[in-house]
């Protein structure tokens, strides 16, 4: 099964890197100087003066390219939290899918579904759903009266946060639907090992937890501090795309599993109320 998200979320990568590459060109352009056309005339020459105007044009914005690499630097942490919770979002729609009712959610995924919802509905405007109350309100409740169909839950309120996604939010975040095991299954990634240079999957996972808090603190420091930030090198912002390419594959990969998961938790509830309410022979 394709994982669309995890797919936009990879195209967007490479784009960054394309701009992140097309920085380090145009600051190798400001080596030369104007050059003078010889001996050229129609589209020969209108290339070279269109070289030239950019040649002159880079040379004027070089000390801001800088500046450019920190904001995409910003724009991949910022893409990966969406994606992050995108993902939540998602497989918690698939869980509801697979369970013919709310009922036989998982507990976690129940409980959060009421608390996180409550939180919403207190301040609508911090989670920015201002226009989704009445939705969320008769979804809730349709939820509790057991009316609801499948996949009819507040999924996006499983996913809110206000804090930057380090390591701990995105475990909790998984949390909530009743996924316990997230960096630990993240960390027996072989791709995410070998990156990491870690064939061992727990120290694999603390590494790989460890560079998103930097990065994280990093496009904190970029956002906050602006006049007297160093901005990152092209090395750096480099790095920080394969952290999150290699991070973001092998949590797609366990999505299918974490599925599985919670669907067997769900038929496990339903057999559970099944012979509650089954007289006996």
């Amino acid at each position: 099964m394709v994982d669309v998200i995890h797919r936009q979320f990879e195209d967007d990568l490479k784009h960054y890197a394309m701009v992140v590459q097309s920085l380090d060109v145009a600051a190798a352009l400001c080596r030369f100087g104007p050059q003078e056309p010889k001996c050229l005339v129609g589209e020969a020459l209108e290339f070279f003066e269109a070289a030239n105007a950019l040649n002159d044009t880079i040379r004027e914005s070089l000390p801001g390219l800088p500046v450019v690499r920190g904001a995409m630097f910003v724009q991949a942490i910022s893409r990966f939290e969406s994606f992050a919770r995108q993902e939540v979002e998602d497989l918690s729609l698939r869980a509801s899918n697979n369970a013919e009712k709310y009922a036989h959610l998982p507990k976690a995924m129940r409980e959060n579904l009421q608390l996180m919802a409550a939180m919403v509905l207190g301040n609508p405007r911090k989670y920015r759903m201002d226009g989704q109350v009445e939705t969320i309100v008769k979804t809730l409740a349709t939820n509790l009266d057991g009316s609801s169909k499948k996949g009819e839950i507040n999924s996006r309120c499983l996913s809110i946060t206000t804090e930057n996604i380090r390591s701990s939010v995105l475990d909790e975040l998984f949390r909530r639907l009743g996924i316990e095991d997230l960096w630990a299954r993240i960390g027996a990634n072989p791709e995410l090992q070998i990156y990491l240079e870690q064939p061992d999957a727990a120290q694999a996972s603390g590494g790989c937890q460890k560079r998103l808090n930097v990065a994280v603190e990093r496009r904190n420091s970029i956002v906050h501090n602006p006049e007297s930030v160093t901005w990152p090198s092209t090395t750096e912002v480099t790095d920080l795309l394969d952290l999150l390419k290699h991070l973001g594959s092998a949590l797609s990969r366990q999505i299918p599993v974490f599925e599985l998961r919670l669907k067997s938790v769900s038929e496990d509830i339903k057999k559970k109320l099944d012979e509650k309410v089954t007289p006996a022979a």
